[in-house]
């Protein structure tokens, strides 16, 4: 009996003191000095890592569950801003980290710019991969297969506000240029691997966002894998106030909105380059809004016809119900 007591009371002491350097531990991650320098520790590991300049103003973790980032510079190889982070917010389970899985439960990002540049196979932040998966040292000897990574991001709500996102790819000849006032989005379902997506709420605001496609998409190179088809579900949308523009060789569409709402919409590409739009309404509230849209090359004029082929619609104030648009390979539309 007396030895049971004894293990018992040596399992109570192992047992508060775990719990004990646990809860230390975590008090300590909370003191300012301490979280300067593991901000200090995480921006020399880095530089050192990618060869690059990094600042990071302050690192705030509060487990099990909260991140904050903020004043995150990141150079590129000739010395220009690959990143700057003024502020992200996330909420996100630790715990999961440890099965494989990254979970998103909120994510707010704020006055950030991000510039992406790709010419002759390499990009501006290929320096980046390269430093945390080239082998360094001795080579290791095998290890088991890990599990692959999941990323789970559903249900979650993502926040943007005065985003600045620029991407130039010079070899596929594709041009990003997005200017985001404000932006949110609350996630029903949502698989990666298989890039379909379902959203609840989504509502757009102050934005410039513009998608270039100036050559064909190249031919899938043996061994390469197939880009994946893109489905998309609004249940409720709401732009105000923003322009979107759309350009590949095939098609051009230039929507100014200046109030609209989409509800039960649904996107979709496919492999073949065929792209589709439907929705149960879409309302155009106000009458500053503006829809152009053209095949290209441009198509013959008619005169006093309507050339589904090319339209520009200016002022308009309308609602569509069962509105659908189709966009096949071969160029035919349909409504």
């Amino acid at each position: 009996m007396k030895t049971r007591k004894r293990i018992l009371k040596i399992i109570g002491y192992c047992l508060f003191s775990l719990v004990l350097l646990v809860g230390l531990g975590l008090f300590l991650l909370s003191r300012p000095a301490v979280q300067q320098r593991l901000t200090s520790s995480i921006e020399k590991f880095l530089e050192k890592k990618i060869g690059s300049e990094v600042a990071i103003e302050r690192v705030f973790v509060q487990f099990p569950k909260s991140l904050l980032l903020e004043g995150v510079y990141v150079e590129d190889e000739q010395g220009d801003t690959l990143v700057f982070l003024g502020k992200l917010t996330a909420n996100v389970g630790f715990w999961d980290l440890l099965k494989n899985k990254i979970t998103v439960k909120s994510l707010a990002i704020e006055n950030t710019s991000i510039r992406v540049l790709r010419r002759g196979g390499r990009s501006n932040f290929d320096f980046i991969l390269e430093a945390f998966t080239q082998p360094t040292g001795a080579p290791k000897p095998p290890a088991a297969t890990a599990a692959a990574w999941m990323i789970d991001i559903a249900p979650a709500v993502f926040r943007l506000e005065n985003i600045a996102i620029t991407l130039n790819d010079n070899d596929l000849r594709q041009f990003i240029a997005a200017r985001i006032g404000n932006f949110e989005v609350k996630t029903d379902s949502a698989d990666l691997p298989a890039n379909r997506f379902v959203f609840k709420n989504v509502a757009l605001g102050d934005s410039r966002i513009s998608f270039r496609q100036l050559a064909p998409p190249k031919d899938t190179a043996a061994g390469d894998a197939a880009v994946a088809a893109f489905f998309l579900a609004l249940r409720n949308a709401e732009i105000s106030n923003s322009t979107i523009f759309y350009e590949t060789t095939a098609l051009q569409l230039d929507a100014q909105l200046a109030d609209a709402t989409l509800e039960n919409a649904t996107f979709s590409t496919a492999t073949d380059g065929a792209l589709a739009l439907t929705a149960e309404a879409f309302q155009l509230e106000k009458t500053g809004n503006r829809l152009a849209y053209k095949t290209l090359p441009a198509p013959p004029p008619t005169p006093r016809n309507f050339n589904p082929g090319d339209f520009d619609l200016t002022n308009v104030a309308a609602e569509f119900r069962n509105f659908s648009f189709f966009q096949a390979s071969d160029l035919s539309e349909s409504f």
